[in-house]
């Protein structure tokens, strides 16, 4: 799975002009900076009672998702490691359909798929999800949980409410405003070195 994400994100650099997960993938490894979208999203799991936020983006090559992003970085079980069918679970329905989903904490959703709970032994209470997009295209899901395991604190309040969800949103759009504007911060500093200096006309 890390190969083809990683082979996709070479054909971009290639010159490659479709908007797809990809893309988007070399536009925050490269432009904005893996850290620097760690951070970010970090800085919202306070505000929304979760234990970690993920971002969610389609493999190229099957129907499935992938993590592309998540909180606990590379040295975490998610990031780049887990996949989920698109047939199934509730981050497949938000990015098949493009609309929200909030699990308020008064029932565990009969949607949640226990394939990653099972593989990574942990619990997940609850779940929250919006569509993240990158310059108006669809890119992925923007997810958030709340967990029980052995490596988080139990949140400071069970259950997801309409106040997070719009917090999640707004993290998703800050997320994917910063993208943008690093890569077009990007492609104007190689379009400034790219132009030819001016050549003094001769008198």
């Amino acid at each position: 799975m890390t190969g083809t994400v990683r082979s996709c994100m070479a054909q971009q650099r290639a010159g490659s002009p479709t908007m797809s997960g990809c893309r988007a993938s070399e536009t925050a490894g490269d432009s904005l900076g893996d850290e620097a979208v760690r951070s970010l999203l970090a800085g919202f799991i306070p505000l929304i009672h979760a234990s970690e936020i993920a971002i969610w983006v389609k493999d190229p090559g099957a129907d499935q998702l992938v993590v592309l992003f998540d909180t606990a970085g590379p040295d975490g079980d998610l990031e780049l490691k887990v996949t989920q069918a698109l047939s199934v679970g509730i981050v497949s329905q938000v990015y098949c359909e493009q609309t929200s989903f909030v699990d308020h904490g008064l029932w565990r959703s009969k949607k949640h798929s226990s394939l990653v709970d099972q593989a990574l032994h942990q619990l997940t209470q609850n779940e929250m999800c919006v569509p993240f997009q990158l310059a108006g295209h669809q890119f992925g899901v923007m997810s958030a949980v709340q967990l029980t395991d052995l490596k988080h604190e139990a949140p400071t309040r069970w259950g997801f409410d309409e106040q997070d969800l719009k917090t999640l949103e707004l993290a998703a759009q800050a997320l994917g405003q910063a993208m943008e504007r690093a890569l077009l911060a990007k492609q104007q500093a190689r379009g400034i070195q790219t132009v030819p200096a001016r050549q003094p006309e001769s008198g």
